[in-house]
């Protein structure tokens, strides 16, 4: 993963080793609210001072995720825990295409939700095109 964040910028090793330990509570952390959803069970909490969070299973469809292009990197993780194909898929694209690329995903019916990470300047696109397609959206832009 340190290969996939020095790539294209410098940063220091501590830093990304901070992120891959983020990372894994992040993804730990969602595990067990899947298994919570899927149980309705609250699972134990492995650390002191953690929040219980029960959520109950509803399907969705699908959902646009957009994040930095360094979280594609932990894609592997995905594939390495067992997540069947095409539940999960990547798509890259160029500063430049990206607002088409996202129009035209956003005008398929079939996506019912959209999570934003990046620029505020695409941020504010996808708000706007996320209105006109009247999809529901979780901006957080920088």
């Amino acid at each position: 993963m340190h290969k996939a964040y020095t790539s294209e910028q410098e940063i220091n090793k501590y830093f990304v080793q901070y992120l891959v330990i983020a990372a894994c509570h992040l993804i730990e952390a969602t595990a067990s609210v899947i298994a919570a959803a899927v149980t309705e069970d609250i699972p134990p909490n492995r650390r002191e001072n953690d929040d219980n969070y029960l959520f109950k299973r509803e399907l969705l469809g699908i959902y646009l995720t957009m994040a930095p292009w360094s979280q594609a990197a932990q894609y592997s993780i995905f594939q390495e825990a067992g997540l069947p194909d095409g539940c999960l898929n990547i798509i890259h694209s160029s500063r430049e295409s990206t607002p088409s690329v996202i129009e035209k995903i956003l005008a398929d019916n079939r996506l019912r939700e959209v999570c934003f990470s990046r620029s505020s300047n695409l941020g504010r696109q996808m708000g706007r095109l996320s209105d006109y397609y009247l999809k529901p959206s979780e901006l957080e832009a920088s």
